[in-house]
């Protein structure tokens, strides 16, 4: 496959974790995400490594990526949890009210919030959650930009890719089971879903 998307990937992620105060209580999680990290090489992560979600946007005209999310790891039992307090900002899912994104590991020198252009100097890329996808549909009455999406219902859905032999790839919905945080500062190792 591809390796496109995860490059886009590199490109355009940022950080979705942010400073908050001890005294705060934490915000409820609309949906919630949890699984394991598989290290099997041994890479070591800086203490830094920030878990960030990616949401691509995609339309004829033009495209960019928009993180939304609050993602943390913990490397004393090896795990990670991404939660979303809310539905995802409109910026993340303009025009259809769809949205689709990709939980990936990077290092902190990614800017937080907002749309990023450039590729930070200091980004590190060291893993991802591999041929899987984070879908949120705001209303599934409304027309559908792509036939696979009708299988999704309202709000947020893990979902898993199904490689085609021939056209485009696509996600069918998963239970958010068995999830896997695979690292690999290789970025061709992961498969990349042409689903557009």
């Amino acid at each position: 496959m591809k390796t496109s998307l995860l490059l886009a990937l590199c490109g355009y992620l940022f950080s979705l974790s942010s400073c908050k105060s001890t005294s705060e209580p934490e915000p409820t999680a609309m949906y919630t995400l949890s699984g394991r990290i598989d290290n099997q090489n041994h890479i070591a992560l800086p203490n830094d490594a920030r878990l960030v979600v990616a949401w691509f946007v995609v339309d004829p005209h033009s495209g960019y990526v928009y993180t939304y999310g609050d993602g943390a790891i913990n490397l004393t039992n090896n795990t990670f949890t991404v939660k979303f307090a809310n539905k995802p900002p409109y910026e993340a899912r303009p025009n259809s009210g769809i949205g689709l994104a990709y939980i990936a590991l990077v290092s902190s020198a990614i800017p937080q919030n907002g749309i990023v252009s450039d590729l930070p100097p200091l980004m590190k890329f060291y893993g991802v959650v591999d041929s899987a996808a984070v879908i949120y549909i705001e209303d599934s009455t409304l027309s559908k930009p792509t036939s696979w999406i009708s299988k999704f219902s309202n709000g947020y859905s893990f979902s898993t890719a199904v490689f085609s032999a021939t056209g485009y790839d696509y996600f069918v919905p998963a239970a958010p089971s068995n999830i896997t945080l695979r690292i690999d500062t290789t970025i061709t190792e992961f498969s990349s879903v042409n689903w557009y």
